[in-house]
């Protein structure tokens, strides 16, 4: 898969705005709707981190709810 499609699979799987991508990793609104749209790809070291990241913290998301299931 391309780096487009990558990005807009990560966009979809997390439900992401473009607001709320740039406001995570640090980018203009600017910089992810022109990600969103393929006139610019993401570098992929920057994919890569996103991808990591978003990992880590749906992780962490379902931790939360574990602990709040077993109280």
């Amino acid at each position: 898969m391309n780096r487009t499609g990558r990005f807009k699979a990560l966009k979809a799987k997390y439900q992401l705005t473009n607001i709320a991508i740039a406001l995570r990793f640090g980018v203009s609104v600017r910089t992810v709707e022109s990600w969103s749209s393929g006139a610019r790809k993401p570098k992929e070291y920057t994919l890569n981190m996103m991808e990591k990241t978003l990992k880590r913290l749906e992780g962490e998301k379902n931790n939360e709810k574990n602990v709040q299931v077993s109280m």
